[in-house]
């Protein structure tokens, strides 16, 4: 018979790692440092998992015949690791230096014994690039002669956990104090290239070859939208998941942003149309069951590790932005975030103490790591403001003008990335999203670039190109200069004022040469081939001033909208 160690017989452990290999027909090994746990299932022999997909769909499992271990029985446990290669850990994060120490200790004496055998673990663990962390860990946990034993001989593969556990009801815990109930999710995807020895073929494990992109998906959508439904439900008085997938100003906000963050994906790491529709129609449904009543104060706490730069709000807004897409609502749930403020959880204090010191904005820096991301700091920023007073009320938002802002925004950014020449290609894009042109006016702009002829000292060609853009919807005529009429002048003067405000607002100036130190760290003078070439390899048509356009289509779009409210509906 086949066999396999359960480290970490918690929730998921027993519920999903434990469920495949037992359904299976391995043989489990529980080891766990809850000593009254592993005394429980000692006694027991068995215990039971509910698998609860949905309100009418239940499946009741018992899973018994097994061995459960202490972990501080290191020498029982040596003896277990030499008959048996494979073993799932599913701890928290934090517990993986004590893990790897421990484990460390094992695979030494297995290494001694025999130095040719294989090892593989799955690490079962909602933390990004977990299974390089505990490689690190447990190499440094041994000596130096065993460390190439672990290098060449032990895999260590991540698995992406879609499976939740959750609090059972009172019938079944009287029924099995030790049964756990879950949502039924059926597959863990593993990261399939990881394995030393051969991998385990097994029903209800999908082996992927892709699993960067399969373990960031899961981060930027299934997390999330988890944080999504708390910051915002928590704000309409919610206490679970289910009833914010209930509400349909939540859900318009929450389909934005896996929209977003979908398209995004497909662009880095080439999912399908079908792949991303499948999945996220698999994230909404679990997260509409009513059974599983997940607190939104649970799945939105710790507002510090969930807004970190690369984490599931701030990673899947950067990743939208560098598709050439602009992160609307995605920024907005992370506004949202910043408006959590729940006096039992002590990281949403510390934020809410950090906004009322330094502001908004140098919040969002810190916490995001948007040092360097002016326009999300800006998209943020704008959410915050405008919902701060009554959160509750700006949920929704103007489906028409959102629409806008997005065709406006990738207009722009597409325009420069492919064409180059921020003046012109602001023209082009603001021609194919609001009809405003000019042959004539769009060739006078060509010399606009880089802070007028590449010399870096004048005004944003992007803005520049804007400004004329508005000259062309609101101007003074040469019939106005007979007439002596001012209505078009001051008009022009009017917008192109509200212009100027949102760029200084967003860069601090609408200098090119001020632009490029807030999103380079410095300057570039484009008048040389050699400085060209490193303003490209620094990312300048890659994501910078491409997302510069981008931005500035977004705030001509602010600017017009409000001038123009027909125009949303009419272009």
């Amino acid at each position: 018979m086949r066999k396999v160690i359960i480290w970490g017989a918690g929730r998921i452990g027993r519920g999903f790692a434990a469920e495949i290999f037992y359904d299976n027909e391995y043989e489990l090994h529980f080891v766990d440092s809850d000593e009254k746990l592993i005394e429980q299932l000692r006694i027991a022999d068995k215990y039971t998992v509910y698998k609860i997909p949905g309100a009418d769909n239940h499946q009741k499992i018992e899973i018994k015949g097994f061995s459960a271990y202490k972990s501080k029985d290191e020498k029982a446990l040596s003896e277990l690791f030499e008959k048996i290669d494979l073993m799932t850990v599913s701890v928290f994060p934090e517990a993986f230096k004590t893990v790897t120490e421990q484990i460390g200790r094992l695979l030494s004496d297995r290494a001694k014994r025999n130095p040719e055998s294989r090892f593989d673990i799955i690490i079962l663990a909602n933390k990004l690039h977990a299974g390089s962390i505990f490689r690190k860990m447990l190499e440094d946990s041994v000596e130096e002669e065993i460390r190439s034993y672990i290098e060449n001989n032990v895999g260590i593969s991540e698995s992406v956990v879609a499976r939740m556990a959750v609090e059972p009801t009172n019938e079944m815990k009287i029924e099995d104090p030790l049964v756990i109930a879950t949502n039924g999710y059926p597959r863990l995807i593993v990261d399939g290239e990881s394995f030393a020895g051969e991998k385990p073929n097994c029903k209800g494990i999908e082996y992927v070859s892709n699993f960067a992109g399969w373990e960031i998906r899961k981060l930027y959508t299934y997390n999330m939208l988890h944080a999504l439904f708390a910051y915002a439900g928590i704000q309409k008085n919610y206490n679970y998941v289910y009833e914010c997938t209930q509400d349909e100003d939540i859900m318009t906000f929450a389909r934005g942003a896996m929209e977003e963050v979908g398209i995004a994906l497909k662009k880095a790491f080439g999912f399908s149309d079908y792949e991303i529709n499948k999945w996220n129609d698999e994230v909404f449904k679990n997260m509409s069951n009513p059974y599983l009543k997940d607190k939104l104060t649970r799945v939105g706490g710790d507002p510090v590790r969930k807004l970190k730069s690369g984490d599931r709000l701030a990673g899947a807004a950067v990743l939208c932005k560098r598709s050439g897409n602009i992160p609307f609502w995605i920024t907005k749930a992370i506004a949202y975030a910043f408006m959590y403020d729940v006096y039992e959880d002590a990281s949403s204090q510390q934020i809410q103490r950090y906004i009322k010191h330094y502001g908004v904005k140098e919040a969002i820096r810190k916490y995001c790591g948007f040092e360097k991301e002016p326009e999300l700091v800006q998209l943020v920023a704008d959410r915050f403001i405008e919902s701060y007073v009554d959160p509750a009320a700006h949920i929704s938002e103007d489906a028409l003008s959102v629409s806008r802002y997005k065709e406006a925004w990738k207009a722009g950014y597409d325009h420069e990335q492919k064409f180059k020449g921020c003046g012109q290609c602001a023209l082009l894009a603001i021609r194919d999203v609001f009809g405003i042109f000019d042959e004539k006016v769009f060739e006078a702009a060509t010399a606009l670039s880089g802070g007028m002829s590449l010399c870096g000292d004048g005004v944003c060609g992007g803005y520049t190109g804007a400004l004329l853009a508005i000259g062309l919807k609101t101007a003074r005529t040469l019939e106005d200069l007979k007439t002596k009429e001012k209505t078009g002048q001051y008009g022009a003067y009017e917008l192109s004022a509200k212009l100027h405000d949102l760029f200084v607002e967003c860069y601090g100036s609408v200098i090119c040469s001020d632009i490029h130190q807030c999103i380079f760290n410095r300057a570039y003078i484009l008048r040389d081939k050699e400085v060209r070439d490193l303003f490209e390899t620094a990312g300048a048509h890659a994501d910078k001033c491409t997302s510069v356009i981008g931005m500035t289509l977004y705030m001509f779009s602010k600017v017009i909208i409000d001038y123009d409210t027909d125009i949303k509906e009419t272009i």
